[in-house]
Parts: structure tokens; sequence; C-alpha cells
């Protein structure tokens, strides 16, 4: 602090002439010195604290991050289970919808072959029908036409005979 203004502020408040040379200033300067000496230590106090702030932040931060990352990993270690969980229930319901769409259509299958099957034997029916009857014409039409030969035939005339 520079001597002038300090006389003249003294001067000032206490209406007390002080000089240079006055032995309050030993006083003064004795105290600026302490008070340098208390406040150099009270830094490096504050510089060693602020060091181990720092150290505590680091250690702490260095902690959370090791149990946000146990957690992270349980959480995914638990979705993983619910996942693997889901899945095996949604491939059951597409194993069992699958076996009931083979259910399905197995019957379906089915169900056209029986409807073929009635239509092989009803196809069959009317073919045998078809040639029963071209075969009762033909025979109708033999008789006709051969009938007049016939009747001499010495058989004929017997069965005739017996009617």
């Amino acid at each position: 602090m520079d001597q002038g203004k300090l006389i003249a502020e003294v001067l000032r408040l206490t209406q007390v002439r002080v000089g240079p040379k006055d032995p309050v200033f030993a006083a003064v300067e004795m105290n600026r010195l302490a008070l340098e000496e208390s406040v150099g230590v009270l830094l490096r106090q504050a510089a060693k604290l602020a060091n181990s702030i720092t150290a505590a932040g680091t250690e702490m931060t260095e902690h959370l991050e090791h149990v946000a990352t146990q957690r992270i990993q349980g959480n995914l270690e638990s979705a993983r289970q619910v996942l693997e969980s889901d899945a095996k229930v949604i491939r059951r319901h597409i194993a069992s919808d699958a076996n009931e769409a083979r259910h399905a259509a197995a019957m379906a299958i089915q169900e056209v072959a029986n409807f073929h099957r009635q239509g092989d034997i009803v196809s069959t029916a009317y073919l045998t029908i078809s040639v029963a009857l071209a075969l009762t014409l033909l025979a109708f039409m033999a008789g006709t036409r051969f009938a007049p030969a016939l009747a001499n035939v010495p058989v004929c005339q017997q069965v005739r005979a017996q009617r």
C-alpha cells in the first residue's frame, strides 16, 4: 500500500498526523508481513484442499461410472432375458399357429379328395349306366334286326312254343 495515501487517510479519519518515519509504520509493516505469511499458508492449504477435492471428485466419478456400468449391464442382461423369454413364447405361438394351419390344410385337402372321390363315384355310375343303356339299345337293335332271321332257327321255335 502507498504510504502517502495511508498517511492522508489516517489524517482524514483521526485528525492525527503521522510521518513516514513514525513507529506506527513499523507496526503496519509487521502486520503486512504477518498477513502475507498467513495468506500464503491459507493459499497453500486451499491448494491442498482443491487438490483433495479434485481427487475425491475423480474417485467419485470413477466409482459412479463403475456403478452405472454395472447397472447398465444388469439392465441389459434383464432385457436380454425378457427378450429371450418373449422370443420363446412367440416361437411357441408360431409353432402352434403353424400346426393349426397344417391341420386346417390337411382337412381342406381331405375334403377336396372326398369331393373328387364322390365325383369319381358319380362319374363311374354315369358311365356304367350309359354303357348299360348303350348295350341294352344295341341288344334291342340287334334283336330287332336279327329277329326275323332267327325265327326259322329250331331253338327259337322251341322257345316260342314254350311261351
